[in-house]
């Protein structure tokens, strides 16, 4: 099962949700869900944005950063109903198949609702 997060340090309700998808991570992970987390952060401004961002909150996922394509075409790519708004949060199962989407903040108890049946 996977669970990717979409987001950039730029974005309001993106670091908002931070903490919410921390706890999320802390409860899951040993339970065999993966959390990968994208930033949509330049990648000129990883050494000043996003390293500071990630050692201030304690991020304990990995995080990726967007280099050859945007939020928008990998949307388009992917074929999802998504703009390339941030944040946006994906449910895959282990199959695979997308299950849940969010466009918008998620809570770790909003992430469990449907990572648990999935179990």
């Amino acid at each position: 099962m996977l669970v990717v997060n979409f987001w950039a340090t730029w974005c309001p309700p993106c670091v908002e949700e931070t903490p919410e998808l921390i706890e999320f991570y802390r409860r899951y992970h040993a339970k065999g869900v993966a959390f990968v987390s994208v930033s949509a952060d330049h990648p000129d401004t990883v050494r000043e944005r996003l390293a500071p961002f990630m050692e201030k909150h304690k991020i304990p996922y990995p995080v990726y950063v967007f280099t050859e394509t945007s939020p928008k075409q990998l949307a388009h790519e992917l074929a999802l109903d998504w703009t390339g708004g941030l944040p946006a949060t994906l449910v895959f199962d282990r199959q695979g198949a997308l299950q849940k989407q969010w466009y918008e903040e998620v809570t770790a108890s909003e992430l469990a609702a449907v990572v648990e049946p999935l179990l």
